[in-house]
């Protein structure tokens, strides 16, 4: 659903489920965006992961996705998908994502969503990108998906956290 002036607020954990949010990724993203994909596709039945994957190693090739702070965000926009969808991997040692701050990136996020949300894909980009350390280091320490996304949660509704 895309926010009415009156509801902007972005919820990440809105978007994703305990079946998309993968504590065990390994550290390379050949075996990370496959596994997002997967998820996000099996999740909400939608999608073909090979076109998927596809569009989001495009996206790759185009400009590192992380933002530094150990966090990444690689995206992809498709026709196929009826809203915003997201699947988190976390890797505590550090992934072979690029990075602009040297940081391992330990916590990545995918963002896939259809060409008409691009209101709520941009939003959650920016959303992502003001985790702040604490957030980051709790969501990486998160014993299992219900405590992440209770973590997340509880950044969410701290004033300014969303977009």
């Amino acid at each position: 659903m895309e926010p009415t002036p009156g509801n902007t607020r972005m919820r990440l954990s809105d978007h994703l489920s305990e079946s998309t949010v993968f504590l065990s990724a390994g550290p390379h993203r050949d075996a990370i965006l496959p596994l997002l994909v997967d998820g996000i596709c099996r999740h909400w039945h939608e999608g073909d992961p090979a076109v998927f994957l596809e569009r989001t190693w495009a996206r790759e090739k185009q400009g590192a996705t992380s933002v530094g702070l150990g966090v990444s965000i690689p995206h992809l926009r498709c026709e196929s998908l009826s809203d915003l969808r997201i699947a988190v991997a976390v890797h505590s040692p550090g992934t072979d994502f690029p990075s602009p701050d040297g940081l391992p990136v330990r916590l990545v996020f995918l963002l896939a969503s259809p060409p008409a949300k691009a209101g709520s894909h941009v939003r959650a980009l920016a959303a992502v990108a003001r985790l702040d350390p604490g957030t980051v280091e709790a969501l990486v320490g998160s014993s299992d998906a219900g405590a992440f996304l209770a973590t997340l949660r509880a950044w969410e509704d701290r004033p300014g956290a969303r977009g």
